[in-house]
């Protein structure tokens, strides 16, 4: 119904527009088909990555802006700029990019650059090629009867550091032959992945911009799947996984996972923020307020989404007696780097609170930096803070949006969470 009400709608501005001749003056639309040299619309892009290339889709639009699409997601580029052939995306907040210079054939040549703290701070370079108007992921023809694995799934993904197994979820949704979801751990999700079915082979793959996996499974005789992880943009190996449907399977309560040691009731620190200016919890500030402790860092994919929930909310929360401070650990203790890292990851998403320099990221940063901590299992971890200064609940890592109903419902237990705090004590 709502589709003709929006056709019956068109028609009538249509034929009011028909009811006024047009100046002969008047401009006509202009439709630009390209920007800078490059032809604006989709393309599929490859990089040269481990398990037969990491393919996702890139969309470049007038302006001009660029977009990754994965799934549903449609992530826009921080900076673009084209000109004469040649395409430069920046991810400031990420401390990556993607060049690309186009060819007498039409494709664009390029690479992708992360970086990250491999032993020492590196840079990884993945080459590229991109061709326009493949709107497919990795097949051009799907398969006409696929397997269907859409559901939830009981996964266990091998340690490439050694150690058992990390057991997690796979939550997937699939239309035809098209997959899309994510795999969802204690420590977080892999954001969103696509990809197809075929032959009884499953193909996923996902670029954000900051980082980029490969997910290939096999579809064993019991129904199970057995595959490997290409994950060489985080700087570790192919690494096995094994997967079966389990529409009950479940993960550790993610409010248990860390806590104060034993006798912490309260705590302070002080660390300074990205203009050098010292903040502490005791600050008049914070007094007599609900306060959220965030503990994350720039280059932490689930960070990003958590911050893309929580600085709205606190926009449109602070008047009711809310605060947040963000403590980042950096891949470096180089204070300049980080305050521009940081710097561009509260301009990226439009944060007000606070965001400190912690400490260089890993368990010993964190220990040091925040000794009341028993331990700390992944980023980001939240706090929550009532008015009198009590840990209320600490929440270990963010289920993204690519997490569906698990998303929705931290969203709205949060929420619920948060105005029971806010409630308490308050004039």
């Amino acid at each position: 119904m709502r589709i003709f009400k929006l056709f019956g709608l068109c028609l009538f501005l249509a034929l009011s527009a028909c009811d006024q001749s047009e100046p002969e003056s008047a401009s006509k639309p202009t439709f630009v088909s390209e920007v800078g040299g490059i032809k604006i619309g989709i393309w599929r892009v490859v990089l040269e990555h481990p398990g037969g290339g990491l393919p996702f889709s890139l969309e470049i639009a007038d302006g001009p802006e660029a977009y990754f699409l994965n799934g549903p997601e449609r992530m826009k580029a921080e900076v673009v700029t084209i000109d004469a052939g040649r395409l430069n995306i920046a991810f400031p907040s990420y401390e990556s990019s993607l060049e690309a210079t186009l060819q007498e054939d039409g494709t664009l040549v390029g690479k992708t650059i992360l970086t990250r703290r491999l032993g020492e701070l590196k840079q990884i370079e993945f080459p590229l090629v991109a061709t326009h108007g493949q709107t497919w992921r990795h097949f051009e023809e799907q398969d006409s009867n696929p397997a269907n694995i859409a559901g939830t799934w009981a996964v266990k993904l091998s340690n490439p550091f050694g150690g058992p197994p990390r057991d997690g979820l796979g939550l997937f949704e699939q239309d035809g032959a098209i997959v899309t979801g994510t795999f969802l751990f204690p420590q977080g999700d892999y954001r969103w992945l696509q990809g197809e079915v075929k032959d009884g082979e499953l193909y996923l793959s996902t670029y954000d911009g900051g980082q980029g996996t490969v997910w290939r499974g096999t579809i064993q005789e019991d129904g199970s799947l057995e595959g490997m992880f290409h994950a060489k943009s985080y700087g570790f190996p192919p690494v096995p996984w094994s997967a079966a449907r389990d529409e009950n399977a479940t993960l550790p309560d993610a409010n248990s996972l860390t806590a104060l040691k034993e006798g912490v009731e309260t705590f302070d620190f002080t660390f300074p923020d990205i203009s050098g200016a010292e903040v502490s919890l005791s600050d008049a500030r914070f007094k007599d307020k609900v306060v959220l402790i965030t503990i994350g860092g720039t280059w932490c994919p689930t960070c990003h989404d958590e911050a893309k929930f929580l600085a709205p909310y606190y926009a449109e929360n602070k008047e009711r007696g809310l605060e947040v401070i963000g403590l980042q650990f950096e891949y470096t203790d180089d204070l300049e780097r980080n305050q521009r890292q940081v710097g561009h990851f509260k301009a990226r998403y439009a944060i007000e609170y606070p965001m400190l320099l912690a400490g260089v990221f890993g368990q010993q940063g964190v220990a040091a930096a925040l000794p009341f901590l028993d331990g700390l299992g992944a980023y980001p971890t939240t706090l929550f803070l009532d008015r009198t200064g009590k840990v209320r609940r600490i929440h270990t890592s963010f289920p993204g949006e690519a997490t569906g109903k698990r998303h929705q419902l931290y969203v709205s237990e949060f929420k619920t969470f948060l105005d029971q705090l806010l409630a308490e004590g308050s004039a």
